[in-house]
């Protein structure tokens, strides 16, 4: 018989195949999306924490000795979901610890904290500079010249 026989398309085990295999790989690379997200997002909320964290520090650095102190659970507006407490402790008569902890619970449900802590005195703060060529010091402390020939405190 001189008819020949041609195949033509696939069969249904192939495309089933086909199919298997495309959504496996479908289910991988998405899965992969949503853990780069997640990791995103956890990462910005580490970087508002810190943000916070400095803004709080800054703050109760800039009220001074006599001016800073402790607080619990504060809140920035546009923050939403951050706590932060400030802890104060005198160490002696002219030096304070400053502990700030920023508090927040992650989007993947984890509570999380930062905190960051610094000492502050009440001592007046005395640079000095010593200057080249012209025989002058400076004390920036209490902004007063001296002659290099005088003598140093």
């Amino acid at each position: 018989d001189g008819l020949k026989r041609t195949t033509r398309g696939f069969t249904l085990v192939e495309v089933a195949a086909s199919i298997i295999i495309l959504g496996i790989t479908l289910v991988s690379i998405l899965s992969l999306f949503y853990v780069s997200s997640k990791a995103s997002s956890v990462g910005k909320e580490r970087t508002v924490a810190c943000y916070l964290l400095q803004k709080k520090m800054e703050g109760a650095i800039a009220k001074g000795f006599s001016g800073v102190s402790s607080a619990q659970d504060e809140t920035y507006a546009g923050y939403d979901g951050y706590k932060i407490d400030t802890v104060v402790t005198a160490l002696t008569a002219t030096l304070k610890e400053i502990t700030v902890t920023v508090k927040w619970t992650g989007v993947i449900g984890a509570k999380n904290r930062e905190s960051a802590t610094t000492k502050i005195t009440n001592l007046q703060r005395s640079t000095s500079i010593k200057t080249t060529g012209k025989g002058e010091k400076w004390n920036w402390g209490s902004r007063s010249k001296k002659n290099e020939n005088d003598d140093d405190d």
